[in-house]
């Protein structure tokens, strides 16, 4: 195995100077993952922003000694799925490893494979895992906003051979980056379909139901993108999605979380109102809205009786995510 791990470590451990700031950072909790689900927690890890890349400060413990494989997953969930042979995949639901460039290969954290690839994460003999790790082609906590935070089972050689992604083992605990429970779907379900919409946030200046003068959300107005960036349809008011192979559905909020980007609109969970045409959106049950950035109603200052009637578009993009019954993502 490369001995690849104690490059990172070293790096990291350079950034802990006195006075030093960064911009943002954000704790996750990892849950062991389990047939049945999210089983007890086995500690924290610390995302932190450097100017270096993001940097991930574990706090865990109760884990088997060694390397273990440490990756993002494409998909907001950490729910188990069933693979079309039958048998469970422990939490399946997050995916594959997350590849917005489709470099399509398992490489180095530093290299030209998935963007999801980050160094494996060392646990001392007493099990517990407190080194920290560099990700230095992540650079935003925006980059992984939404995504699954994924340990596994044995290490990990960088390398799709001799064994595909890095000869590692099952897939041992989880988390969601900004998630939360709420936001996850029902078991059962897994990703159909992801997409970047891009688009505004439509407010109308109005009174509120107190009577007071206030932004009123009309409606949002996007286009949606697939991850080869081709435009694959839109979304409009009611909350609805269109696609262009026909399929179009409207969406009812039944969750919502606070985004973890300030002054981005909440993530969503969503679950299906009513549906048309013949497409991938007839198989949807559920929705989830997030990595949300922009869209929040402007100040309230601006709207009076003398701009009464007038509408602000904001911009803003998310990332939705559309769940039907069906078959796990490959690891």
């Amino acid at each position: 195995m490369k001995i690849f791990p104690m490059l990172s470590l070293a790096l990291v451990a350079g950034l802990a100077l006195p006075g030093t700031t960064h911009a943002a950072d954000q704790t996750v909790t990892l849950y062991e993952a389990r047939a049945d689900g999210a089983g007890p927690s086995v500690g924290t890890i610390r995302v932190e922003e450097t100017a270096y890349g993001l940097a991930f400060h574990p706090q865990l413990a109760g884990l088997p000694p060694g390397l273990h494989g440490f990756h993002f997953h494409e998909n907001g969930s950490c729910a188990p799925s069933t693979a079309a042979n039958g048998n469970v995949v422990l939490a399946g639901a997050a995916g594959g490893h997350f590849d917005p460039k489709a470099a399509k290969h398992h490489g180095e954290p530093w290299g030209d494979g998935h963007l999801g690839d980050l160094p494996p994460l060392y646990v001392n003999a007493d099990g517990q895992a407190t080194q920290p790790v560099l990700a230095p082609r992540l650079m935003k906590l925006s980059d992984i906003a939404g995504r699954a935070l994924m340990l596994h089972v044995g290490g990990d050689n960088h390398a799709d051979h001799p064994a595909m992604l890095g000869g590692g083992g099952a897939r041992l605990a989880c988390a969601v980056v900004g998630g939360a429970a709420p936001l996850q779907p029902e078991a059962g379900l897994d990703t159909l379909l992801r997409v970047h919409a891009v688009g505004q946030q439509i407010y109308e200046c109005g009174k509120d139901a107190q009577g007071a003068w206030a932004w009123l959300f009309k409606g949002p107005q996007a286009d949606l993108f697939d991850a080869a960036g081709l435009k694959v349809g839109t979304h409009g008011a009611g909350p609805s999605w269109a696609l262009n192979d026909g399929s179009s559905l409207v969406g009812q909020v039944q969750a919502t979380a606070p985004a973890p980007v300030p002054g981005a609109i909440p993530w969503l969970l969503l679950g299906v109102k009513a549906r048309s045409g013949t497409g991938l959106l007839d198989k949807v049950s559920a929705i989830q809205r997030l990595a949300t950035q922009g869209g929040v109603a402007p100040a309230k200052e601006g709207c009076t009786a003398a701009t009464s009637g007038q509408a602000a578009r904001v911009a803003y993009a998310a990332e939705y995510v559309f769940w039907a019954p069906g078959p796990a993502a490959a690891r």
